[in-house]
């Protein structure tokens, strides 16, 4: 064999023995978690994160339940929104709960519901009634994406009570709407819906249709608290406010900045609501808005806390990861546990 061969095999066999050593040339998404899992979260029940300085910003702490607290996600389809969601009920050791999809496809058409994760509470082989609701005594319904005419009206009646007496906590992101045939919608139906227009901490939206469509940004457009959202135990990341504001402030800069591009075009909010985030799309869209009193409901406008590119960025996960535990434990009426 010629010795320029023989070298160039060696060459070669060097390359290789090195990139097993050392790991392939990274790519900007390749030591990114999945949904759920994120690095930056001791075992002690907090989450550090970093200025990008290199300084250290306040724990971000996870709430706890003190007791047993059982929750119920109802969503139009499988995505990676609810697959966070499930994430968030897995790392609440405390938390029962179940989930079930309307639509089997991931394309949105009409197929078979499912089941989805559970842990705890019995299992679903219809759609939950509201006789689920009360024997299970579910305290928090997560509701994604679906239309609530979907569900009989016997289901919403006890909704409507668990609700208003205090019982359960309600959370709602409408999403973009679509009818059953997987036809976009100009406005949600649950902005008509008898039972769910009364429930929800939204007056009116602007109908999504157009051009350029309301709501929908060729951009991320960046998500930021309120003054009232840097101290609702819902969206204050710490205890002490002036904590919960720098993390915000540094979750707002750099590639995973807490983004989206997409926010309901909510026009006005209920007068017992309060906007904890907004969407700054040149005017300011709420985004997470909650109703106060009694009754505990929570409006999520945008897609995600991200945009596709950032998804999965470490920093901006943590946080995500951090809103959903204080949420769940605030509509559970478990505030700051």
């Amino acid at each position: 064999m010629p010795r320029i061969a023989i070298i160039g095999i060696l060459l070669a066999v060097g390359v290789a023995v090195w990139l097993l050593i050392s790991g392939s040339p990274s790519t900007p998404d390749a030591d990114l978690p999945t949904p759920g899992n994120t690095d930056t979260t001791p075992t002690d029940g907090t989450t550090t994160l970093k200025t990008s300085g290199g300084t250290d910003l306040p724990e971000m702490r996870e709430y706890q339940f003190l007791g047993e607290a059982r929750a119920l996600m109802i969503a139009r389809m499988r995505t990676t929104w609810t697959a966070t969601i499930e994430s968030s009920f897995d790392n609440l050791e405390k938390l029962q709960y179940r989930t079930w999809y309307m639509v089997s496809s991931d394309t949105g058409t009409v197929g078979p519901a499912f089941a989805g994760a559970g842990r705890g509470l019995p299992e679903l082989k219809r759609a939950p009634t509201g006789e689920y609701l009360h024997e299970n005594d579910i305290q928090v319904l997560v509701f994604d994406e679906v239309d609530p005419n979907r569900l009989p009206v016997s289901f919403w009646n006890v909704v409507a009570d668990r609700v208003n007496s205090g019982k359960m906590g309600l959370y709602f992101r409408p999403g973009l709407p679509f009818d059953d045939k997987n036809q976009a919608l100009t406005s949600h139906q649950a902005l008509t819906h008898p039972v769910m227009k009364q429930l929800i901490p939204i007056e009116t939206a602007v109908e999504i249709k157009g051009s350029p469509t309301p709501g929908v940004f060729k951009e991320k457009q960046l998500l930021k608290p309120t003054e009232a959202g840097y101290e609702h135990p819902a969206t204050a990341l710490v205890s002490v406010e002036r904590g919960s504001r720098s993390i915000w402030m540094e979750a707002g800069t750099g590639e995973g900045a807490i983004g989206t591009r997409f926010c309901y075009p909510v026009q006005e909010v209920k007068s017992d609501a309060v906007v904890l985030i907004q969407a700054e799309a040149g005017v300011s869209i709420p985004a997470v808005v909650v109703s106060t009193g009694a009754r505990r409901v929570l409006w999520m406008g945008n897609t995600d806390f991200g945009d596709r590119k950032t998804h999965f960025h470490r920093e901006r996960n943590a946080v995500q990861l951090t809103l959903l535990n204080h949420w769940w434990v605030w509509l559970s009426g478990q505030e700051g546990r």
